[in-house]
């Protein structure tokens, strides 16, 4: 008798150790810091877009991109240079109010580029697979981007 009380008062014991919530909290930071390293560093380019109820694609001309920094981002609209904040939480994300430059363009540039900054101030969560990084607004895919490799300009 005294054995099982003694086997029972142990598996209480080594239960009660692994469910500790510091342990769930360290893990949780663990995948937050892989999730922040498949942001930063990378360049995403704008790859499609949502008008009219529809992912429509970029115009040829496009340099739209993404880039994200530690709790910030930046990018080229293909006619003016804009930045913001973020905040990721596992594949939640919500991006900041958008500041930018004010420059003119091509119409069907300034229009994408309109239409860009404002969706990405809509974005509630992502999915990345492989290459491509997908926004979504409401479990709606809203921004499809594609990773690209930077190159470096020769002065």
């Amino acid at each position: 008798m005294k054995k099982v009380l003694l086997i029972l008062a142990l598996s209480g014991f080594i239960i009660s150790c692994s469910a500790n919530k510091p342990m769930e909290t360290r893990t949780d930071l663990v995948n937050i810091e892989v999730i922040q390293k498949e942001f930063v560093g990378t360049t995403w380019k704008l790859s499609k877009y949502l008008s009219d109820e529809k992912l429509k694609d970029v115009t040829e001309t496009s340099k739209a991109d993404l880039k994200f920094e530690e709790e910030k981002f930046y990018g080229d609209g293909s006619v003016n240079r804009y930045f913001g904040s973020y905040t990721l939480n596992n594949n939640e994300l919500s991006m900041g109010r958008i500041g930018s430059t004010m420059m003119a363009g091509p119409e069907d540039a300034m229009q994408q580029e309109h239409a860009f900054t404002a969706l990405l101030e809509k974005v509630t969560s992502y999915e990345i697979v492989g290459e491509e990084l997908k926004l979504f607004s409401g479990g709606e895919v809203i921004l499809v981007l594609i990773a690209v490799e930077e190159v470096e300009e020769i002065k």
